[in-house]
């Protein structure tokens, strides 16, 4: 999952790791609790049924990733503003700086 990704100072781990547990939750839950549950069930699994059960969790927070798209579309979790997303919150477009080149 890429979850060491980083070094800190002597005596600096914990508050690294807990900052970086607030940026995860700030997430859709949806899939980061799909790809949990694709890591624990897969040791009982062969490696095709691993990877069919990793299908299935993903297909599971689809919808949650298109409805994130649209908010995304629409202005939201911009520049890893992600409150506005996880709120649902539609910010008012501003300015054309975003790099969609218009509506």
């Amino acid at each position: 999952m890429g979850l060491v990704n980083r070094v800190v100072p002597a005596g600096g781990a914990r508050a690294a790791a807990e900052e970086l547990a607030r940026e995860l939750a700030a997430f859709p839950q949806g899939a980061l609790r799909g790809d949990r549950l694709s890591a624990i069930e897969q040791w009982d699994l062969e490696r095709a049924d691993a990877f069919a059960n990793e299908l299935a969790h993903g297909m599971n927070a689809l919808a949650e990733g298109v409805a994130g798209a649209g908010q995304f579309r629409r202005g939201a979790g911009r520049h890893g503003a992600f409150s506005e997303a996880a709120s649902g919150e539609t910010p008012q477009r501003g300015g054309s700086d975003d790099g969609a080149g218009g509506d």
